[in-house]
């Protein structure tokens, strides 16, 4: 059981409240890769979209629809 349950919104805003910050900071340890993925994550789908080339847009096809 967590010993602040006030705070279990703030994280979803992306605050973090001190009192979690100071318990969490002993307890992660996380490799530099893993830092990259969180940052990759963190990025809207739609960015992603924006940034692909028209060649790699194209590639996707829906599929046709079967009328019978």
């Amino acid at each position: 059981v967590r010993s602040s349950q006030s705070s279990h919104t703030s994280k979803y805003f992306g605050s973090i409240d001190s009192s979690e910050a100071e318990a969490g900071a002993a307890q992660v340890r996380t490799e530099p890769g893993d830092q990259v993925i969180k940052y990759v994550l963190q990025d809207p789908i739609w960015l992603l979209m924006a940034n692909a080339d028209q060649h790699v847009m194209m590639t996707y096809q829906v599929p046709s629809r079967d009328t019978a």
